[in-house]
């Protein structure tokens, strides 16, 4: 069932350009908005995929700023967004990597729809606001009708009288919102293969797109470069001809389509750039399949600013487990395109997917100078069944004499039973461990083997010499399946212990909390400033910067100067508390405690000078005698 129509698209331009050019809204700040000429419409990369996926691009708050910023003429009675409320139904969870649960509740604002759907279904709200103003003009001349079609949902293509083929059974705003949002989520689970049976008509890849719904006006070849723009294609089949692009604000021709260039236009005009920022990094996938407890992903990634670093790969296994790797193996795709890259900027690693089942993974490039973090895909992948050991290496954390590695690893048909690791240095030593330990570290082992327990972090200190090491960590295999490397890893072992140092030279307990002074310095980076956290009862912190003068950091470390030095006031009420300094880690090693003072702190007494009353006086031969009281707050039983 297509979801959306030429005709829709040819009203909602007729409605939206005029009131485009008399007043174009936009999110706050205004240099949100971007102004765009036709011929910068790119057919294949209509929007990003981070952008379209961005579920926190904009709060509850912010959306609704934005419905009340806009210059809106409702009509048949009905209010414009920003006072529009309706009663909300509660929504199950979908599969696995589709839309979460949506809550429902009475009375709930526009705002607050287009926000709780756009998360339970991780779509960008900007999307889903530009979609509901391509449709129904509903932003800015909001209808009976407009509310009742939002989003288009459950009305086919089928030329003027497409009206009469909608499914009441979807009309209403928050039916329109979600169903159009699940469609989204769908297109993204399964972006080639439709569940049930055939294929995706618009795809990543080379594909033909018409002009419009009649064939005769022909198509042309468009290389979809991401997600977002063919899950656009899907809910709108057509591109804009270059009629309808030279027109930007009217009409074309008798062949013009507008659904998806009022798309690209509105976006731009109300929220910036549909495609990422100038030096954001470019990537992609090139392969993701299900393996024995785990899926085998590779690809490429290079930062146009940064081209000769490698780039930090995140992927992220059903939204919930996040595994790091360096885009630092042999590739030759990027320097087709980044000559001056060179030739590793490539990418592999299996990631742990359990149980055996749909996963969705997600994959990011993190950035490097200008521009932001890609998301350079997600993909919905089956995990066939396996019985060799799972896990991930979750932590590494390198010191002046080894590195300190963790993780969790369950063995499929023995999950109650303790996975032994072993992990290589050089290939050479090879130490072991035991997953037998409980930590909410690790609490991943129970989420996917919700039988085993959480007993199967593991964590130990593997000792080298200084320099270059290679790292490996196996899981040792039990019964059927086999042994699992679940990854290898190069670090750099300093000569010295590179953890931040310091010291807490004062704890003074204070009207209204803890006065505390001291210094840090990091060995690895001397001149710079030491981040300090001041943990209140290991439930608060204050955090200030190290950058004081101190007198005592320069004798400990001659080559870091004076300016390590910190005074911080920890807010406290009276009475006792303990309080800890930390000490955030800059390059090698880890962030690092330094001491726990228990300190009382007094009663908040405002005015802390003496009190008193005079009860009588009376004159007496020579003078006048007096009698009263008088006390010090802060000195009790001292007479005054």
């Amino acid at each position: 069932m297509k979801r959306n129509r030429l005709w829709t698209s040819i009203l909602a331009c007729t409605v939206l350009c005029a009131g485009l050019m008399v007043a174009n809204p936009v999110l706050t700040p205004d240099s949100a908005a971007f102004a765009v000429s036709g011929d910068q419409f790119q057919p294949g990369n209509i929007i990003s995929d981070q952008n379209f996926f961005s579920n926190n691009a904009m709060s509850e708050a912010q959306v609704q700023a934005f419905f009340a910023s806009v210059t809106c003429r409702p009509s048949g009675g009905v209010p414009c967004l920003k006072d529009f409320r309706a009663d909300t139904p509660t929504t199950p969870a979908a599969e696995a990597g589709h839309c979460t649960e949506y809550t429902g509740a009475a009375g709930e604002s526009a705002a607050r729809i287009v926000w709780k759907v756009a998360q339970a279904c991780r779509i960008n709200p900007a999307v889903l606001i530009v979609l509901m103003q391509k449709e129904q003009s509903l932003v800015s001349s909001p209808s009976v009708y407009g509310y009742a079609r939002a989003m288009g949902w459950g009305c086919p293509d089928s030329g003027p009288n497409w009206s009469a083929n909608c499914d009441a059974n979807y009309f209403g705003l928050f039916n329109q919102v979600y169903k159009s949002a699940w469609q989204f989520r769908q297109y993204t689970l399964y972006p080639v293969n439709i569940p049930g049976g055939g294929t995706r008509r618009y795809h990543v890849g080379t594909v033909g797109v018409q002009f419009s719904p009649d064939p005769a006006c022909g198509s042309s070849a468009v290389t979809i470069l991401n997600q977002a723009t063919a899950n656009l294609y899907l809910y709108t089949p057509y591109q804009p001809n270059s009629a309808a692009l030279n027109n930007l604000y009217g009409t074309g021709d008798g062949c013009s389509a507008y659904g998806n260039r009022n798309f690209w236009r509105i976006y731009n005009d109300w929220f910036g750039s549909t495609v990422d920022p100038p030096g954001t990094p470019v990537g992609a996938i090139t392969a993701a399949v299900g393996t024995d407890g785990g899926i085998a992903v590779k690809g490429w990634a290079v930062d146009p600013d940064a081209a000769a670093d490698s780039l930090e790969i995140s992927t992220w296994v059903d939204g919930l487990w996040n595994y790091r790797w360096s885009a630092n193996s042999s590739d030759p795709t990027p320097a087709v395109s980044f000559p001056g890259a060179g030739g590793n900027h490539g990418w592999s690693a299996t990631v742990p997917a359990a149980p055996a089942g749909a996963h969705s993974l997600c994959v990011y490039a993190v950035n490097r100078g200008a521009g932001s973090d890609l998301l350079i895909g997600c993909q919905n992948v089956m995990v066939p069944a396996n019985n060799s050991p799972q896990g991930a290496v979750m932590n590494t954390a390198v010191g002046f004499d080894g590195v300190t590695v963790s993780g969790w690893a369950t063995d499929p048909d023995a999950q109650s039973s303790p996975v032994a690791m072993s992990v290589w240095v050089d290939g050479l030593t090879n130490q072991r461990f035991t997953a037998d330990t409980s930590s909410l570290a690790y609490s991943a082992a129970q989420a996917h083997f919700p039988g085993a327990g959480t007993n199967h972090g593991w964590s130990g200190r593997v000792k080298t010499g200084p320099g270059q090491h290679s790292l490996c960590v196996y899981a040792v295999n039990q019964n059927t399946g086999a042994d699992v490397l679940e990854s290898c890893h190069s670090v750099f072992v300093p000569a010295t212990e590179p953890s931040p140092k310091g010291h807490v030279d004062t704890a003074v307990p204070v009207q209204g909390g803890i006065a505390l002074t001291g210094w840090a310095v990091d060995p690895d980076a001397l001149t710079s400033p030491v981040r300090i956290a001041a943990w209140l009862d290991s439930a608060t912190n204050v955090q200030v910067t190290a950058n004081l003068d101190s007198a005592t950091a320069a004798a400990a470390y001659p080559g870091a100067g004076n300016l390590h030095g910190f005074s911080v006031l920890v807010p406290a009420t009276a009475g006792v508390h303990t309080v800890c300094v930390y000490g955030f880690n800059q390059n090698a090693g880890a962030d690092a405690g330094f001491s726990c003072h228990t300190v009382t702190v007094p009663q908040l007494v405002k005015d802390m000078s003496p009190k008193g009353e005079i009860l009588t006086n009376v004159g007496v031969a020579g003078g006048i005698s007096l009698t009263g009281w008088a006390i010090d707050p802060d000195a009790l039983t001292s007479p005054v």
